[in-house]
């Protein structure tokens, strides 16, 4: 989940973000990855 920028760019999102917007967005992220992929298995093993 790395978004391809320039350094000036990076540099500006870490300096004026707070740590806890980075920490919920990516918990987040992987919540719904997980549950996207648990979903998914669950879907193929009923129609299997």
């Amino acid at each position: 989940m790395i978004g391809v920028q320039s350094a000036k760019n990076k540099e500006r999102d870490f300096t004026h973000g707070k740590p806890i917007h980075f920490i919920i967005g990516g918990l987040l992220g992987t919540l719904l990855f997980l549950l996207a992929i648990w979903l998914l298995v669950k879907y193929l093993i009923a129609t299997s």
